[in-house]
């Protein structure tokens, strides 16, 4: 796989809090309002000008042309400046005690089109859309896509080496996420690292998937405007060193169908055990609250195939009971099924049931990395709301600037 390092756009040390965000696409309009008041600074200004207008349509065009016109500002004030040289930049963060690492650097978007950067979700073209433009009319790209890739044995001793040096950054964001950034010029090293991704036979995408395809159809369109168009920023991370939390369900309604009989229906075909607990236990066992009781539905083991897609336990609630009980048939553009990340915990379900808003709450047990792995490998999509990963990737640390990633200062 061949990566190449890149002149970063990013915040001076003392400002790195205050630019920083969350990434674009995890809170609503509404909550994106209320994030970016009074903090000019903040990088949401630029992934976000949506929230600065709400009164215009979020998908107006002018809104890109505040992007750049932000961007521009940022880099005026000094709050943004790109990096003299290409560099790679080391990532480590630790979340409830988990620690993950990861290199930020540019992959191309030609391997992603030939498939060696596999994919295990689809995206929706007005999401899709509305990051090209962003691209294409700010010439930056904003946030990192979420890469993972399986270990071919050195990646301790890169980063035991590169953590006995004092990071650029280090901070604690509002989630309670520790954050340490290496800026890595040392071109031995960028050896080292770009000589053990020539050894990588593929990259995933683990979260992403909009950005991912979003440059990609910058490149396509726009690829005669210079090379740096023709990669995209990510970060890639050892799939060891992943952990995915699950994606819940909630129902609306029970599909003319009393709890009772639903019970009933359910008892019919599963072993239904009453639970002090709502969370899933393992695979093969699905979390369910149901007025006021919480359950724990077993999948009984002979009817799980043994198919990547099929036997995910996501699925697995869709063909058993989403489609043919509640009459689910496609959670994709049903307006009666909701999606709650794992970050939220079970404790969003029960609320969420108890006062109404919803009928019964699914608890998954989340999909593992090989799980994940073994569907993009066939070249396989997973059902959607599949996997959450957790913690995000910042906004506002590292920005990819188009026209000027390969750049290097004169000296």
């Amino acid at each position: 796989m061949i990566i190449r390092p890149f002149s970063a756009l990013r915040p001076p040390v003392q400002l790195v809090t205050e630019v920083q965000s969350p990434p674009y696409d995890v809170m609503s309009r509404e909550e994106a309002i209320q994030m970016i008041k009074g903090k000019e600074k903040s990088f949401l200004q630029i992934t976000r000008p949506d929230a600065l207008y709400p009164e215009w349509d979020e998908h107006d065009p002018r809104l890109y042309e505040e992007a750049k016109k932000r961007i521009e500002d940022f880099r005026k004030r000094g709050w943004l400046f790109r990096e003299k040289k290409p560099c790679f930049y080391f990532l480590w963060q630790k979340w409830q005690g988990r620690e993950q690492t990861a290199v930020y650097a540019a992959v191309r978007c030609e391997d992603y089109e030939r498939g060696d950067i596999r994919r295990h979700e689809l995206t929706r073209k007005d999401k899709e859309e509305d990051r090209t433009l962003h691209i294409a009319v700010t010439g930056v790209g904003t946030g990192p896509v979420f890469l993972t890739f399986r270990d071919i044995g050195a990646w301790e001793s890169i980063k035991t080496t590169i953590m006995s040096y004092t990071p650029e950054y280090h901070f604690v964001d509002s989630q309670e996420v520790e954050h340490k950034l290496w800026v890595i010029e040392n071109e031995e090293m960028i050896h080292t690292i770009q000589g053990y991704f020539e050894d990588v036979e593929r990259l995933y995408i683990a979260d992403g998937h909009h950005r991912a395809a979003s440059a990609y159809n910058v490149w396509k369109r726009y690829k005669d405007r210079g090379e740096g168009y023709g990669y995209f920023m990510a970060a890639l991370f050892p799939s060891h060193e992943l952990a995915i939390l699950p994606y819940h369900r909630l129902v609306l309604d029970l599909n003319g169908m009393t709890p009772d009989r639903f019970l009933e229906r359910l008892a019919e075909r599963f072993a239904i055990d009453i639970s002090p607990h709502l969370d899933s236990p393992r695979k093969g066992v699905i979390g369910m609250y149901l007025q006021g009781q919480a359950y724990h539905i077993t999948i009984p083991s002979k009817i799980i195939p043994s198919d990547p897609i099929e036997s995910l336990d996501v699925s697995l609630l869709q063909k058993l009971i989403l489609h043919p009980m509640l009459g689910i048939d496609d959670p994709r553009t049903s307006q009666r099924i909701q999606f709650v990340g794992g970050i939220r915990g079970t404790q969003s379900l029960v609320r969420s049931v108890d006062s109404g808003e919803a009928a019964v709450a699914f608890a998954m047990y989340p999909v593992s990395l090989s799980e994940l792995l073994a569907v993009a490998d066939e070249n396989k999509i997973m059902p959607p709301k599949s996997t959450w990963f957790e913690p995000k990737l910042k906004d506002g640390v590292l920005a990819y600037p188009l026209d000027e990633a390969f750049a290097e200062d004169a000296k």
